[in-house]
């Protein structure tokens, strides 16, 4: 949420962990289970909030990270 705050206070660039999404139930029986998110491929990703046009704006490097040794590829950029 403090990143949230910020980059909707100053407009700058933030680093957001896929794992801040909000709708997934981590607490089950007393024992944290944390489960994929629809934004796990990105992990860290970086949002920016526009004021001008009122939008969030997302990106990341597509990549494997440490995975490349068995996905191959080149990594690319996504935003939106």
């Amino acid at each position: 949420m403090d990143a949230l705050r910020k980059t909707y206070k100053t407009g700058q660039p933030v680093k957001v962990n896929e794992h801040a999404f909000n709708s997934r139930q981590w607490v089950s029986g007393g024992e944290v289970k944390p489960t994929m998110s629809p934004l796990n491929v990105l992990g860290n990703f970086i949002l920016q909030y526009d004021k001008n046009t009122n939008t969030m704006k997302y990106n990341d490097v597509y990549d494997f990270n440490n995975y490349d040794w068995a996905v191959p590829g080149t990594p690319f950029n996504i935003g939106g």
